[in-house]
């Protein structure tokens, strides 16, 4: 049985800069494996991402945003520092079930959903068969999860007036 679950703490640190800093860990316990994601400062690295932001107006003041959130570590993380600079009421999430690894797949729709409620965030959710969506339309699967991806941000942009999408990925990603 998956035991995820988000621990937020304020801890002291004696450096000049700050006083206080914000430590987060995610915790994905499953059978065989365990990651753990640690951001010793996430409060340094959203006042990076939110100069970043600014600087290149990224996400302009009351906007609303779409948020992609697989449930995965890049996704979470997005999730996460969006929620801490902007607040709750300028999100709605996006999960999208691509119905490719049966159980596990909706393992992460519950956990997206119960992170989102935590964090009082919108989500919407989806489900489509993708292997056979890319079969009828000729793509590969990576081709239709990310057509199929796309059409749901924006039907929810437009659903819920929102004038931006973001998703995240590392450096490696493909998709």
């Amino acid at each position: 049985e998956k035991d995820i679950r988000i621990v937020r703490k304020k801890f002291e640190d004696k450096t000049e800069k700050d006083d206080c800093k914000l430590k987060m860990s995610l915790w994905i316990n499953s059978k065989n494996w365990c990651e753990q994601l640690k951001w010793d400062s996430l409060y340094n690295k959203c006042i990076e991402i939110k100069k970043y932001i600014d600087k290149y107006n990224l996400i302009e003041d009351k906007e609303s945003v779409v948020i992609g959130i697989s449930g995965g570590a890049d996704s979470v993380c997005l999730f996460l520092v969006l929620c801490e600079l902007f607040g709750s009421d300028r999100l709605v999430a996006v999960h999208i079930n691509h119905m490719i690894r049966d159980k596990a797949a909706d393992e992460d729709e519950k956990y997206v959903v119960d992170l989102c409620n935590e964090q009082r965030v919108k989500v919407v959710t989806f489900k489509k068969d993708i292997q056979k969506m890319a079969i009828e339309e000729g793509l590969s699967t990576e081709e239709a999860g990310r057509k199929y991806r796309y059409e749901c941000f924006e039907a929810v942009a437009n659903e819920y007036g929102a004038t931006k999408i973001a998703v995240a990925h590392h450096k490696n990603d493909v998709a």
